[in-house]
């Protein structure tokens, strides 16, 4: 039994900077037990010590699916808001949302605002602007800080699926 010397008196059974490996993708909780305290004068403790739960967790947050949910299928004029849930792999904390980046055919892009999170689901919105003409795309998701607790996700840009939207802001044209 390795020992550690404590204030106040000795500890026996803990391994002092004991390492081990957790391989990849694997989450567990450890914890360390004191067998025995015993003060300088030589009297044992009559509690046990349990020190823990450590966590471990080497899974990365990891996007599933980005969709809009909002509105219907359709082709919408400025002014409508547009709402695209991404799905991540567990629930997340959002210490700063990434860009959301979108566009309208071949129109400038646009930045969507990030609304919520809710466990492993965040929200963006949009409203169709003047000039927004086409079928909505993805354009690029970057930047923003992502964690569950422990990992730090790289927000990565996936085919945009739910419902197809365009827009379409020019008036009719008579000719």
């Amino acid at each position: 039994t390795n020992s550690s010397t404590a204030e106040g008196g000795e500890w026996t059974g803990y391994v002092p900077g004991e390492e081990f490996t957790i391989g990849e993708n694997i989450t567990g909780i450890r914890y360390i037990f004191v067998k025995e305290v015993k003060d300088k004068a030589g009297n044992t403790a009559t509690e046990t010590l349990k020190a823990g739960p450590y966590i471990f967790d080497n899974t990365i947050p990891e996007i599933k699916e980005m969709k809009v949910i909002a509105p219907e299928t359709g082709t919408y004029k400025a002014g409508e808001k547009i709402t695209i849930e991404i799905s991540w792999s567990e629930n997340i904390t959002v210490l700063q949302a990434p860009e959301l980046i979108l566009k309208f055919g071949e129109g400038e892009e646009r930045k969507a605002t990030h609304t919520e999170v809710n466990g492993s689901i965040m929200k963006y919105e949009y409203t169709i602007e003047q000039g927004d003409n086409g079928n909505l795309s993805l354009v690029d998701y970057r930047g923003g800080i992502v964690t569950d607790g422990i990992n730090i996700a790289t927000p990565e840009i996936k085919e945009l699926g739910g419902n197809k939207i365009a827009a379409d802001t020019e008036g009719p044209k008579v000719t």
